[in-house]
């Protein structure tokens, strides 16, 4: 089973060991914009949040990240907020993080942000 699966035989219960760090940077999760997907892709991101934050120990880092040039960085955000609500954890942003100098972004392109990404640290 992966990391995020309930064992067998579990009542679906998450197995939660407590970390310090934990990197999530899924493959793009949206390649057309459409409700749908966007709705698919943010639940996905939620998700893999949640269960992040849920294993982090009290003064963990969380780098979390998005891909998707459908995903603004103020929705992600609003993603993993709702995340760390849902976990029940408080944290801060230490950074918030995109893509490097040679990936620019046009203004006349936005989707072309492509990568957003950001630094939490668990209050709590």
């Amino acid at each position: 089973t992966s990391e995020f699966e309930a064992p067998a035989g579990s009542s679906n219960r998450l197995q939660c060991a407590g970390r310090d760090f934990f990197n999530s940077q899924p493959a793009r999760l949206t390649a057309k914009i459409s409700g749908q997907n966007i709705t698919a892709a943010t639940s996905s991101y939620t998700f893999l949040n949640l269960h992040a934050l849920i294993r982090l120990n009290a003064g963990g880092l969380l780098l979390t990240f998005s891909c998707s040039q459908h995903v603004s960085l103020d929705l992600f955000q609003k993603v993993v907020f709702g995340a760390a609500v849902d976990a029940g954890r408080k944290v801060s942003v230490l950074k918030r993080l995109g893509q490097p100098i040679d990936h620019p972004m046009s203004l006349h392109h936005p989707e072309g942000e492509y990568l957003k990404g950001l630094l939490l640290k668990v209050l709590d």
